[in-house]
């Protein structure tokens, strides 16, 4: 059993509501678990939660789909949600259908609210920095419906921290590993700036923020979940390629159609005290892929 850390708040008796209980979602409430929350986790299927969950079957797509939940009382929600599907409709259903249902039944108010949200809201494409005051003019659904529903959060009133997401990357999720492996990579010619932020430490910064509400800090409404090493795609591929033994240039390469391509700035993260465990992509895709990332 995983002891509780003596330097962070006993959560014990503290209630969270985990609405889209995917793979952030029950990496944060394994997290809590084991300081002493009491954990629910919402979602079509609960079936396949850890133990010590207390799974509810709902689906904030659906006016009526949080019955389960409405009527309790929570010190914490976190909003993880997923469409179904890479459209207008899925994005318009799970994002801003979804905040406005589970706003609705979340009756008592909730003490705190956290929604995972994207950097995909933010439209810049020169390659250079953004940060939590940068402009957001999203011209892709995603961005657009993403953004619609921090609106309707922030409108709610209630307590919040909206944490715009780079690239999630880490265990199950090595897109990239995959792609140098079958032979492909964008090209050197192509100045397209990735952001990424490994998913423990998207875990890890989420139970920082209800560490520091349990404290009492004073939150920014708005942080970016982002390492501390912006990089072009080609670089990433690149040194991929070396790790697995591959010549760099010998790969296919070509255009990545539907990226923007900017740097994002994690000051204001990392001001929180929060420190990295994957700062950089080296770091983590060197633990991906069993090399030191140092070599």
């Amino acid at each position: 059993m995983t002891r509780p850390d003596p330097a962070r708040p006993d959560l014990t008796g503290r209630r969270v509501l985990l609405v889209g209980c995917g793979d952030i979602g029950t990496g944060l409430g394994e997290t809590l678990l084991a300081r002493g929350a009491a954990v629910w986790g919402l979602r079509r299927d609960p079936a396949g939660l850890p133990a010590g969950f207390h799974g509810v079957a709902g689906d904030f797509t659906r006016p009526d789909g949080l019955a389960a939940v409405a009527g309790q009382a929570f010190d914490h929600v976190v909003l993880t949600f997923t469409p179904a599907g890479y459209t207008d409709a899925a994005y318009a259903a799970a994002y801003v259908d979804g905040m406005r249902h589970v706003l609705a039944a979340l009756d008592p108010a909730p003490g705190h609210v956290i929604l995972v949200s994207s950097t995909s809201v933010y439209h810049q494409d020169d390659c250079g920095w953004v940060d939590e005051r940068s402009a957001t003019e999203p011209t892709h659904f995603a961005g657009r419906r993403t953004l619609e529903a921090e609106a309707v959060l922030r409108d709610s009133g209630l307590p919040h921290v909206i944490a715009r997401f780079a690239g999630i990357y880490g265990p199950g999720r090595t897109r990239l590993i995959d792609q140098v492996r079958a032979g492909h990579a964008c090209g050197p010619e192509e100045r397209l700036y990735v952001n990424r932020i490994h998913r423990a430490d998207g875990v890890g910064f989420l139970a920082h923020l209800i560490d520091l509400r349990e404290q009492g800090a004073d939150l920014d409404d708005l942080y970016l979940v982002t390492d501390s090493y912006p990089v072009t795609m080609w670089d990433v591929q690149s040194w991929i390629a070396s790790k697995l033994g591959l010549d760099p240039f010998a790969l296919k390469t070509g255009p990545v159609p539907g990226r923007t391509s900017k740097r994002c700035r994690n000051a204001r993260m990392r001001a929180t005290g929060y420190e990295l465990r994957y700062p950089d992509y080296m770091a983590g895709y060197g633990e991906l892929l069993g090399t030191d990332a140092s070599a």
